[in-house]
């Protein structure tokens, strides 16, 4: 008997073992608590600039931050939406629609200087400016698009 117990407990352990090992890599889980491989993860609110650096805008406070200090972040239809904030992901999770139906994420940064100052590159003209409080703008299609005069703005016809 207490050689049957033997193996049947040595059994649990290994297949517990073997699956902890199946999880081991860096994974997360969805909004359904099924476990899904990180890299496979579409980021929903993600932007880039020239460099390549990933910055995210938070759909609840529109607070912004480099996407490997994000600290928070909501599962929702298996995409991953950054938050500048733990206390930002009760609400957003509680009505996603809510935050999303005006957001819009910055479309032309091309680059954030050493103060965290964003410049922009107008998409009409190729002019690049540092984006300030009264930079014009129009939001096409959930992304925000930054002019540097009322001409280039009226004339900008995105692709659809």
């Amino acid at each position: 008997m207490s050689n049957r117990l033997f193996i049947v407990l040595t059994t649990i352990l290994m297949t517990s073992f073997a699956v902890q090992a199946q999880h081991a890599g860096h994974h997360e889980h969805d909004e359904h608590g099924n476990c899904v491989e990180a890299d496979t993860l579409e980021n929903a609110n993600v932007w880039s600039t020239e460099d390549g650096t990933m910055y995210f805008t938070c759909p609840v406070m529109k607070g912004e931050g480099r996407v490997e200090n994000a600290s928070a972040f909501s599962m929702v239809d298996g995409k991953r939406y950054f938050h500048c904030c733990p206390p930002c992901q009760g609400p957003f999770r509680a009505d996603p629609q809510r935050w999303l139906s005006d957001f819009a994420l910055p479309a032309n940064i091309v680059r954030v200087d050493g103060e965290g100052r964003k410049h922009f590159r107008d998409p009409v003209t190729g002019v690049t400016a540092p984006l300030e409080e009264n930079t014009l703008y129009a939001d096409y299609s959930g992304s925000r698009y930054f002019f540097a005069t009322e001409e280039s703005m009226q004339a900008f016809r995105p692709e659809e």
